[in-house]
């Protein structure tokens, strides 16, 4: 072989293809185990961060201390020695809802760590190899590393658009053991060509016998300079979980929306580590500022629609604050000698980076705060004026006085919150910002300001008296701006209101009134079939208000943190009916399918209510789950589906599986239907049921008989991302 680089390229994308490959199809293997939660790819990212982290440790060491024929026999023996844990499954222990993280990081560390350690070892190590050989260009190996980001990009794009659609859980886990054995065949035939390339210069037998280490050693890297790579490989480590957990809170938490934002954080490594650079430094410098500008105003304003738009932004500016860092660092990087000193320390980084997002936030913060600090992180990295003065605190001050000022004249003016008065308040400071864009740590501390004060302002949906955060994410308690109810939120959607006080005080309202879908399902049970009723799905409690003293409910939502406010926040449990009937209420904290699963008494009526957000755990609504249903219905009982979404199409999935099931089915949706009630929110309801007789009788109220998806939803399969871009764009 006349060159070896395409060997080394080739080798290096095929195992950052199954690095990044195997990340998606892991996150998707514990989903249904957790409740889709968004937090578990969050969790999954931080494990392999580390684990990525664990591989580079283990190649510095190898570099720095063995010959090179040692460090193949050694890379090799781990490689095939990590083999034994394929291939990939989940363990059988259900996962505790108080502590989820840490049984993420054990099941993924039995399930995986071994093999991606091994596979993770790759990047920098065959890098060093090369670095080794009588190629030409080995005194510059970095190249290599954007084949390597190449590999990894088509990987995790591979997987939603190729891997998932085609194959079942079982088979992709038997496909990528079989392409871990032809990677270590290809690792093999690295290593023996290194060690030949070697053999041909002229000192092959002292470099193939001594290890690096015994060669000069190079200069000592400043200690300022490796906690710069540190902070510029954790900021857009930490905006990667940020943008993501935005997207999957509102949308769904699927491979495809977890992997397009890190397919762009690859790119960005891609892009700033080849050997010609597509995208101007000084074009990204330019940009960012205007780009986190308007994402302030976003902010600030609340702003939901268009939807496709606003993932789109969000992407992009994050694409733009890890194309800045990872350019730094790129034009900060070592000779060859310390390379794998650089990724090791690049790596803690992002580990850093994400751990504060996972693990530290939700414990520290008691609201998503990471993401907007990450933004104010990055701004500092903005080339511009370092030198600082005390005019570095005071003229940001001076931008968060005037925002301050601003909000307090809007609100004895009487402007009602809302985006107008966003604008309003929020808009010259941001552009007195903007301003100062040449001196990057005052436009970064300016921006911060004005995000205190906004968090200050009053949301569409009401003062906030209370919040809490768990791993399945953030619940707000709200007051609206008339101090008529009680709400709670999760992420942009409203999950349940309550009249604060007053005989109405039982009323249900929003998506459960008597007048909607709920309440047609409610009369037609009757009291004697809604007695043995199982609740999938708590939010406020309002469904409650519908069962009597008499009535003895099972009641399964998997967040703790949703049963403490609906306990100590609204009366629904407690007081709608009295005491004594709430002491029936059984209480189950976990996944609702695994609950009614090992459920021992069966039900006349189910009803799942379990969207986050808008994000939808699709475990619940495929053909197996409908099976776990059925197990626990009685004859003649009905299944009801809470089916409200701003952007899916989620009626038409469930009637394509009730009818796979040989169910009747039909729905209601009372979006358009003019209700000026107050607490009233229009939603979307879908029944089931084996006997057609047993709902026929809704039709009489505008029920309907919907048409099914083109496909039906099961375990291995399911057409969630094309069905969320088309919901996305046609404005549903």
């Amino acid at each position: 072989m006349k060159q070896p680089a395409t060997l080394f390229a080739t080798t290096l994308f095929a195992s950052a293809a199954l690095v990044f490959c195997v990340q998606p199809m892991v996150g998707r293997l514990l989903l249904p185990v957790l409740g889709g939660s968004p937090q578990v790819w969050n969790t999954c990212l931080v494990f392999f961060q580390a684990a990525l982290l664990g591989g580079y440790l283990f190649a510095h060491g190898l570099a720095t201390r063995l010959p090179v024929k040692a460090q193949a026999v050694v890379h090799i023996a781990l490689l095939c020695g990590a083999a034994v844990s394929l291939p990939i499954v989940v363990g059988s222990d259900p996962a505790p809802t108080d502590d989820p993280s840490t049984w993420v990081l054990g099941a993924l560390t039995t399930m995986v760590g071994l093999p991606f350690v091994a596979l993770a070892a790759n990047g920098p190590l065959l890098q060093s190899w090369y670095a080794r050989t009588d190629a030409p260009d080995a005194d510059d190996p970095y190249f290599l590393y954007a084949a390597s980001n190449v590999g990894s990009f088509v990987g995790l794009l591979g997987y939603p658009l190729l891997a998932e659609p085609m194959l079942g859980t079982r088979e992709q886990a038997v496909a990528w053991t079989v392409a871990y054995a032809g990677l270590v065949t290809l690792i093999a035939a690295t290593a023996w060509v290194t060690v030949g390339r070697m053999a041909s210069s002229a000192s092959a037998d002292a470099a193939v016998a001594a290890p690096v280490a015994d060669a000069t050693p190079p200069p000592t890297i400043p200690a300022r300079r490796q906690l710069r790579w540190l902070f510029l490989g954790a900021i857009p480590s930490s905006l990667l979980l940020g943008v993501t957990t935005f997207l999957t809170t509102d949308l769904a938490a699927i491979p495809l929306l977890w992997v397009v934002p890190l397919a762009l954080y690859l790119l960005t490594w891609v892009e700033t580590f080849a050997r010609r650079r597509r995208i101007p430094a000084a074009f990204v410098a330019r940009a960012l500022p205007i780009l986190v500008v308007a994402w302030l105003l976003l902010r600030v304003t609340e702003a939901t629609e268009p939807a496709w738009a606003l993932v789109v932004f969000h992407l992009l500016t994050f694409f733009a604050a890890a194309l800045l860092c990872h350019g730094e660092l790129a034009a900060d990087r070592p000779p060859a000698a310390q390379l794998t000193h650089f990724f090791l320390l690049t790596s803690f980084g992002g580990v850093l980076g994400g751990a504060f997002n996972a693990l530290l936030a939700p414990v520290v913060f008691p609201d998503l705060w990471e993401y907007p600090i990450a933004i104010v992180a990055a701004c500092i990295v903005i080339p511009g004026v370092a030198l600082s003065s005390w005019r570095d605190l005071a003229m940001p001050a001076a931008v968060g006085a005037a925002a301050a000022a601003l909000l307090f004249g809007s609100e004895k003016l009487g402007l009602p919150p809302g985006p107008v008065r966003s604008i309003v308040v929020f808009g010259l400071p941001a552009l007195a910002a903007w301003l100062l864009v040449d001196r990057p740590l005052r436009f970064a501390l300016a921006v911060a300001a004005i995000l205190v004060i906004a968090s200050q302002s009053p949301s569409v949906r009401g003062d906030v008296v209370r919040t809490e955060r768990s791993f399945f994410g953030v619940q707000r308690v709200t007051t609206d701006a008339r101090g008529r109810f009680d709400q709670i939120v999760h992420g942009h959607t409203l999950h349940g209101r309550q009249w604060r006080q007053g005989p109405r005080r039982c009323e249900p309202l929003a998506y459960y009134h008597p007048t909607g879908p709920l309440g047609d399902i409610v009369k037609l049970r009757g009291e004697s079939k809604m007695a043995a009723t199982a609740m999938i799905g708590l939010g406020a409690g309002a469904m409650l208000s519908y069962r009597s003293a008499a009535m003895d409910w099972l009641v399964v939502d998997i967040d703790p943190a949703t049963w403490l406010l609906a306990d100590e926040s609204f009366a629904f449990i407690s007081g709608c009916p009295a005491d004594p009937g709430a002491r029936k209420l059984r209480r189950v904290t976990g996944d609702g399918r695994i609950a009614m699963a090992r459920a021992d008494e069966t039900f006349d009526t189910i009803v799942i209510d379990v969207f986050s957000s808008d994000a939808i755990p699709v475990h619940m609504l495929t053909r197996e789950a409908f099976d776990v249903y059925l197990q626990r219905l009685r004859p003649g009982g009905v299944l009801a589906f809470h089916a409200s979404n701003r952007y899916l199409d989620v009626v038409s999935v469930l009637a394509a599986v009730a009818r796979d099931r040989g169910l009747a089915v039909l729905g209601r949706d009372d979006k358009r239907r003019k209700n000026n009630a107050p607490g009233v929110e229009p939603s979307r309801w879908v029944v089931a049921a084996r006997n057609a007789a047993v709902i026929d009788p809704l039709k009489t109220r505008g029920w309907y008989t919907p048409d099914p998806h083109r496909s039906v939803w099961t375990d291995d399969f399911n057409d969630l991302p094309i069905l969320l871009l088309g919901g996305l764009f046609s404005g549903r």
